[in-house]
């Protein structure tokens, strides 16, 4: 009988502890790249240009990236964080909503935190 209480209070203790871990797992992240007709004919979006083609990403969150040759980013309705490459040193820069900003020469974009709007 003993053994079946400790078996049970193990079992307990073992679902307690892991509904803690999900319920306190961190945000996903839900950045993603839009598709490249939804991307041409929308402003709102995190565009890089590149031509061809642009490259969009919507939504909050950050991903890992290798976009080279990038003039121009946009960052439409969007706000946020990028790394990237330029004549060989790293470099981060923040972008406001409804922002534009140049680069000459090129640039590579390695990484992209959308934060908000």
């Amino acid at each position: 009988m003993a053994l079946r209480k400790r078996i049970a209070g193990l079992a307990l203790a073992g679902t307690a502890t892991l509904a803690l871990t999900l319920a306190t797992a961190g945000p996903a992240a839900a950045i993603y790249r839009v598709d490249t007709n939804t991307c041409n004919a929308r402003s709102d979006f995190f565009t890089l240009w590149n031509y061809p083609p642009k490259v969009c990403f919507a939504d909050n969150g950050s991903t890992s990236v290798a976009i080279y040759d990038v003039y121009q980013i946009n960052s439409g309705n969007n706000s946020g964080y990028f790394n990237f490459t330029q004549n060989g040193y790293g470099y981060q820069a923040y972008q406001a909503s409804w922002v534009q900003s140049n680069y000459n020469p090129k640039i590579k974009v390695t990484w992209i935190n959308i934060t908000g709007r």
